[in-house]
């Protein structure tokens, strides 16, 4: 039999068809009954309480965790991948007086990264970072680090630091110091592996913390290091190549250990970070963000997520001309029957795909392509039933046989598709009713993450990217989603 097992990466484009799955009456009116009945017994928490409400949020892109463009984590197991990835940087309005902290007037930070891992039983849940943030309020400060020789950079000289906020995951407290060392204070960290978040609260009861209170701008320098407790300022070395103890990718002694960072839009991390000037001997310079706590800096990018949507579609509907012409390939040869099944499913022709995979089950060949694609198309059946019950059924199943795909992929390629699979029907069912937006969120990222590696288009990193950010939303988790959303919108702007 011809082996035509390669379709399989050919067909990794044509996961990104939204599955229409049919959604009953009696489905759409539970939801509404849900949705309801939530938002009347919902109580009314503080912003207090959360730390205040969101005035800021400035994004990084995914995947440039590569410092100055070209570093590379150590050859370490604790740094898993994504852990110095940074995100997002939010900044809270301050708090007076609350009730719900142990600090009574504080100003809320926070970091949320690609990916958290504690694999060393760490305070916190990042002890792969050591985290920076330099923070300007007033004429007065500093232009150099904290600790000669740790970072390796200098800063703008109209926006010298006045305190920094120095943070890991081994030590209870993040450490506040004032540039001349005059004010050092504890800082509060909460870790939430869950969201990938850290938050921090700095307390202002000193005189230069309490300069935020008249709502002045300030201005953020947000760096973020591989941490190391055998070197100085914690920050871990960078030699030519990694080891498990330093990083790699320092061809000279001038380069930045900085693996991410924040920076204003229209800068560059890559040129920002490679600055340094050799011959001076002068280290890379780099530039704040300005924080406005007098107005927010949110964009709402629907329309132009909408417009993007609309070109994807027209590619899709050329990519299903391609599908078709690989079907009658393979309908003139041997063929292996999981990537016949799998093509039909990609045509639509689900009665056609469901009697494949059924008769493969039945016939006692199991594997994660064929668990996966049955998972969906029991889901898809769910949503063809008249009563609420049946569909809820089918959808349970369609799940369950999706996760023991996922549990027993043997590649990339497999585990792609399974978790396409589960991202698909988590996006197309009602959340309300199963709560699995979250999952398919994240699925959709996995999926991205191992896709990249096998040469996946713009195209479909941003269909995918846009797909996360709708599973997010649908979660309430609007902050990973506006991550999604402006990682996808920028790879756009660069085709």
């Amino acid at each position: 039999m011809k082996n035509f097992k390669f379709i399989r990466r050919f067909l990794l484009p044509l996961i990104f068809f939204i599955y229409i799955i049919s959604i009953p009456f009696l489905f759409i009116n539970m939801e509404i009954i849900i949705r309801f009945i939530d938002s009347v017994l919902k109580l009314k928490i503080s912003p207090s309480f959360s730390g205040g409400k969101i005035v800021n949020i400035f994004y990084d892109d995914m995947w440039d965790d590569y410092g100055y463009g070209n570093l590379k984590y150590p050859n370490n197991p604790i740094f898993v991948e994504g852990t110095l990835d940074l995100l997002a940087y939010l900044v809270y309005e301050p708090q007076i007086n609350s009730k719900w902290s142990d600090e009574l007037n504080f100003w809320q930070l926070g970091l949320v990264f690609k990916n958290m891992s504690n694999t060393t039983g760490s305070i916190h849940d990042f002890p792969q970072a050591i985290i920076n943030i330099y923070i300007d309020v007033d004429e007065g400060g500093s232009i150099n680090t904290l600790y000669p020789l740790c970072e390796k950079v200098s800063f703008d000289p109209n926006h010298p630091w006045d305190f920094v906020i120095n943070i890991d995951s081994y030590h209870k407290y993040g450490k506040l110091i004032s540039y001349d060392k005059s004010i050092q204070k504890n800082v509060r960290i909460y870790s939430f592996k869950e969201r990938k978040m850290i938050l921090i609260r700095i307390p202002l009861d000193n005189s230069l913390t309490k300069k935020i209170l008249d709502k002045r701008k300030t201005y953020h320098y947000v760096v973020v290091g591989g941490y190391s407790i055998y070197d100085f300022g914690n920050f871990i070395s960078i030699d030519i190549e990694p080891n498990r103890k330093s990083g790699g990718g320092a061809y000279c002694k001038l380069i930045p250990k900085i693996f991410d960072m924040i920076l204003p839009y229209n800068l560059n991390q890559k040129e920002v970070l490679s600055g340094y000037n050799e011959v001076s001997n002068i280290y890379a310079r780099i530039y704040p963000i300005e924080v406005d706590l007098n107005s927010n800096n949110f964009i709402n990018n629907n329309e132009y997520i909408k417009k993007i949507e609309k070109i994807i579609e027209l590619t899709n509907k050329e990519k299903i001309e391609e599908i078709k012409n690989k079907l009658k390939d393979i309908q003139n040869n041997e063929y292996d029957k999981v990537d016949l099944g799998i093509i039909y499913f990609k045509l639509n022709e689900y009665e056609k795909s469901e009697k494949i995979f059924s008769d493969l089950l039945n016939n006692g060949e199991t594997n994660s392509l064929i668990l996966a694609y049955y998972g969906v198309l029991n889901a898809i059946k769910g949503g063809k039933q008249k009563s609420a019950t049946k569909a809820i059924e089918y959808v349970n199943k369609g799940f369950e046989l999706i996760n023991k795909a996922i549990n027993i992929c043997q590649n990339d390629i497999e585990i792609i598709h399974s978790r396409m699979c589960r991202a698909n029907v988590a996006l197309s069912i009602p959340e309300m009713v199963f709560q699995k937006s979250k999952i398919g969120a994240y699925d959709f990222i996995v999926a991205l993450d191992l896709w990249k590696n096998l040469g996946i288009s713009d195209i479909e990193k941003i269909e995918l990217l846009i797909k996360a950010g709708h599973c997010f939303l649908r979660a309430n988790m609007y902050i990973e989603a506006q991550i999604c959303y402006y990682n996808a919108i920028k790879l756009f702007k660069e085709l």
